[in-house]
């Protein structure tokens, strides 16, 4: 959780050069060393992570071709990654908190259970034993 964790921060510290329409993420100083730690962090390819943060597929010919992205688009992206990579953490909380509250405790009708997660978006409450159903939705 922890290592999920710290690659959304260093996420916003990879930064871009380049012009408006072509930019490339920045590989020296603090942008660097962002690429290089979210990668380690979550155990994925530098350049892998690099190409997602400033291209798209497109398809021209058909052949599936990387293009550049403009640079808004690029920030965007990049926010957006760490915001659904902490989405997807928060939402494996919850389901691993699920299910223990059903397979160790059974139905705690002696105790009212109460689980509290703090996250980026406000303090959550959860009480009973229906934090979440498999592959149901996260409600507030």
């Amino acid at each position: 959780m922890m290592q999920v964790t710290a690659g959304c921060l260093w996420m916003g510290n990879i930064s871009f050069e380049g012009n408006e329409d072509q930019p490339d993420v920045s590989e020296a100083g603090a942008s660097g060393v962002a690429l290089d730690n979210v990668a380690e962090l979550w155990q994925v390819d530098r350049a892998a992570l690099k190409t997602a943060c400033n291209t798209e597929m497109v398809l021209i010919n058909k052949k599936m071709t990387p293009a550049p992205r403009p640079l808004q688009t690029c920030r965007t992206l990049r926010d957006s990654m760490a915001r659904s990579v902490y989405n997807e953490l928060f939402v494996w909380m919850i389901d691993q908190m699920s299910d223990v509250l059903k397979t160790k405790t059974g139905k705690m009708n002696d105790r009212q259970p109460f689980i509290g997660v703090l996250d980026i978006f406000g303090f959550e409450f959860y009480s009973d034993e229906s934090l979440i159903p498999k592959g149901g939705q996260v409600s507030v």
